[in-house]
């Protein structure tokens, strides 16, 4: 565990100290130390607990002019042994991640063989498994290959210019801060909808009564657009192991057929909000399924699908009060046309109206408006289960041309087959 107390001690000692010398080689006085508690407020400072935080060395020093022997020029004769302190940065690394397991929102912690950094521990958060590792050195950090949609992440011990995972690293301080928790959880959440992207909601009850036929719609979609499919996930896809993602909820595995190494993992379940979501894998690595353009276009089009789907169905169980007043007119007004013929028509034309020589124009149009009635009717009503009868959960490959209009690009009789 840090103090607050040894917290401002450590950070006055780090940030005291030049970025050209290694923190391990930087040595402090005891009278040094305590100079610095008091300069930072703290009036009961406590040493002997601080030392936790501190490796002692003994070195060489001269009576004379009171530095370290190597920086002067007096003889040997003056020199003399001195006790001397470097900070102990695993264990400052290791009482970080302490702190932040037993005060913080970490709720567990094991230490790991550092990878690249100086200590690395294994910590849960959540339901999520983090990894943290810690770097003194400028040069190291930028060597590490640390992954972090992984939840990989770097911990700073000295504020470095660096660029590398400026997105994603913390510094020391950071994680004994009280918002801890809540920039941690808004990585987390940032990474996950990186690599984690849902397309459809699963529970949502009109997908749920279409499963099947958006399921085989899906996998139709990637087998036309150039993947190899396979429901033999843990066979195809070792990757998941890696990523602690489970193999259950998963549909299905679909594989590059030009670059075996790409691959993209359907998964169904209550990972986010109960949707259908997906992974992306290449060489081997879990990567961002942002602006992917085969992600893109599937997500568009079974929304489309489904939305136009759903329109279909509501125009078949409900009609509008719209719907049902021009029914009740055009019902009217066809029944009425159909019960007189042309020559009543005629014959009351003559008797209310001098119609003259236009009487077979008139007729004539009343006709035809009793057709054009009757057909129009005939397809306000049907229309709702023509679009029915023609509609397929089918849907064009990535990148191919579709129609323009609804009805032929959700028709069974597809563009260009």
């Amino acid at each position: 565990m840090i103090s607050r107390d040894h917290e401002k001690v450590i950070d006055h000692c780090i940030t005291g100290s030049s970025l050209g010398i290694s923190l391990a080689k930087r040595y402090f006085l005891k009278e040094e130390i305590l100079e610095i508690a008091s300069e930072a407020g703290i009036d009961s400072f406590e040493f002997t607990s601080f030392k936790s935080f501190l490796n002692t060395k003994s070195k060489g020093w001269c009576e004379q002019c009171d530095e370290m022997f190597t920086d002067c020029d007096h003889p040997s004769s003056v020199r003399y042994s001195k006790t001397v302190y470097t900070l102990d940065l695993e264990a400052i690394a290791r009482a970080t991640i302490e702190t932040a397991a037993t005060s913080g929102p970490l709720s567990d912690h094991t230490s790991q063989s550092a990878s690249w950094g100086l200590y690395r521990a294994k910590s849960e958060f959540g339901q999520r498994t983090v990894w943290f590792e810690f770097f003194e050195d400028q040069e190291r950090l930028e060597l590490a290959d640390l992954d972090p949609l992984n939840l990989e992440f770097p911990v700073l011990l000295r504020d470095f210019a660096s660029s590398s995972y400026e997105d994603y690293r913390f510094t020391w301080r950071e994680l004994l801060s009280s918002d801890f928790g809540g920039k941690l959880s808004s990585q987390v959440s940032k990474i996950k909808n990186k690599t984690t992207a849902v397309f459809a909601e699963y529970d949502e009850p009109f997908v749920s009564e279409h499963r099947t036929e958006i399921k085989t719609s899906i996998e139709d979609y990637f087998e036309k657009s150039g993947y190899t499919v396979s429901t033999e996930i843990a066979k195809h896809c070792s990757e998941i192991e890696k990523y602690g993602i489970s193999s259950e909820p998963a549909d299905f595995i679909c594989i590059n057929d030009k670059h075996s190494q790409e691959k993209i993992l359907i998964s169904h379940g209550d990972l986010r909000d109960s949707g259908w979501y997906v992974h992306k894998f290449k060489n081997g690595e879990l990567i961002s399924i942002e602006d992917d353009s085969v992600f893109e276009d599937l997500s568009e089009q079974l929304a489309s699908k489904i939305s136009y789907r759903k329109s279909i169905s509501e125009q078949l169980t409900s009609t509008s009060k719209y719907v049902q007043i021009l029914t009740a007119v055009l019902v009217v007004v066809t029944s009425y046309i159909m019960v007189i013929n042309v020559e009543q028509v005629r014959g009351l034309l003559t008797e209310y109206v001098s119609v003259g020589p236009s009487e077979p124009i008139i007729t004539g149009g009343i006709f035809v408006l009793q057709i054009l009635v009757a057909v129009s009717l005939f397809i306000l009503l049907s229309m709702p289960y023509l679009k029915q009868m023609v509609f397929s959960w089918e849907m064009y490959p990535t990148g191919e041309n579709r129609p323009n209009w609804d009805i032929l690009q959700h028709s069974k009789i597809r563009h260009g087959q």
